[in-house]
């Protein structure tokens, strides 16, 4: 199926683009302005090279993605270039050709195996700066990676009793230690209602656990370790999450789950001004990505559940770290129908919802923006979307969250 260019996609190719026009002109890859990559194809042989060198330093450094299953790997890597040549190609001809669901999956696939946005697994509380997939934030990584270690330890996974990567039901992360208050968005907390059985009901205008819902602070790829905590009082804003549509937010309260349960430091909100209008060189996500609707849906040419696994791996709903920029300054609210909301283009998808944005270059850093996901188009996403603590702080505070 074919689709008008939507904002998610047009994302997707200038990202795909700069890359090329940076890697080109021997200039940052952030340092290029839009003007460049309008009306531009993305050279195709250009790509081609740089996602063949990625995947070739992958096989060769042993990764667990790339050496669990080499036969898996070398299939997705053959499909992976031949989908990245034919959507290159197709774009070269026509910057502004229509792209289907195969060429926007293709697309996705190359700016996080090419490294221009990244999703890197977290093993051991931290990630690999000089991970293959790292690609131009290696630097950043490095340089930020010693001020992040008690954030990426606050974010957890919102799971019922015999999680999978399947049936989580997303992202949160402390916000008052003191309190055991974890912050995540309404429509995680309306997963646990529609859930089979449901583990949270609606009881006189207010939501009451009556299943186990627990937050586990580790959940890392290749660990057993755990850290959780369970769920036993939800606070959302107005009666019932009456005020979802326009704040879509939560704040769990948790309890320690064992007896070696240790609440992890909270990570400080800031009504930070600048980081929702774009105005900091970067930032980054630390989240719980699974499957994709896109990945898992039939009727594409490509089966991409199998090839994302080959190359990425296939420990999905695990903790990873996303790093990228704010490509649509508030008020983003035009486009999303909710209060106060920026859009960027890190990469997240199902299981990301609640994840914290995190102004990682700061001294300290802090978050400035809560994940809440995206619109869609169809069946492709549009973009995707956070509310900015500077817009909404007053809705924060009324849920019990510190605003500073």
């Amino acid at each position: 199926m074919s689709h008008p260019n939507n904002d998610g996609a047009e994302m997707v190719r200038r990202l795909v683009v700069s890359r090329s026009v940076a890697q080109r002109s021997g200039v940052p890859l952030e340092s290029v302005g839009p003007a460049e990559v309008d009306g531009v194809g993305p050279d195709a042989g250009a790509v081609v090279d740089r996602v063949a060198a990625a995947l070739e330093r992958a096989e060769h450094t042993g990764l667990p993605e790339a050496a669990g299953d080499r036969a898996a790997f070398w299939q997705a890597r053959e499909i992976v270039l031949h989908e990245t040549r034919q959507v290159c190609a197709k774009l070269d001809e026509d910057p502004d050709a229509p792209l289907d669901d195969d060429d926007l999956l293709a697309l996705e696939a190359i700016i996080r195996i090419d490294g221009s946005r990244p999703c890197l697994p977290i093993r051991g509380g931290s990630f690999d700066p000089v991970h293959p997939f790292a690609g131009v934030w290696s630097s950043t990584l490095a340089a930020v990676q010693p001020r992040l270690y008690h954030h990426i330890a606050a974010v957890g996974r919102i799971e019922p009793e015999g999680a999978t990567a399947d049936t989580y039901f997303g992202t949160g992360w402390v916000v008052d230690s003191a309190r055991g208050l974890v912050l995540t968005n309404w429509h995680v907390v309306d997963g646990m209602c529609r859930s089979k059985p449901p583990r949270v009901v609606v009881d006189h205008h207010r939501h009451r656990v009556v299943g186990n819902v627990f937050v586990d602070f580790v959940c890392e790829s290749a660990s057993t370790a755990t850290n959780r905590f369970q769920v036993v009082d939800i606070r959302v804003p107005g009666p019932a999450g009456s005020a979802s549509r326009r704040l879509d937010a939560a704040v769990l309260i948790v309890e320690p789950a064992t007896p070696t349960s240790r609440m992890p430091t909270a990570i400080p909100l800031r009504a930070d001004l600048d980081g929702p209008r774009g105005l900091h060189r970067s930032l980054c996500a630390v989240g719980f990505p699974g499957w994709s609707q896109l990945t898992s849906g039939r009727g594409r040419k490509v089966n991409w559940k199998a090839v994302y696994a080959g190359t990425f791996g296939d420990a999905m709903g695990v903790k990873h770290l996303s790093p990228g920029r704010v490509h649509t300054p508030i008020p983003a609210s035009h486009a999303c129908g909710r209060a106060g909301a920026f859009g960027h283009d890190l990469t997240t998808m199902h299981g990301s919802s609640g994840s914290p944005i995190i102004a990682w270059l700061q001294a300290v850093p802090t978050a400035f923006g809560l994940h809440f996901g995206g619109e869609n188009t169809g069946d492709m996403a549009s973009s995707n979307y956070a509310h900015a603590f500077s817009e909404a702080a007053d809705a924060f505070r009324a849920l019990g969250v510190l605003v500073e």
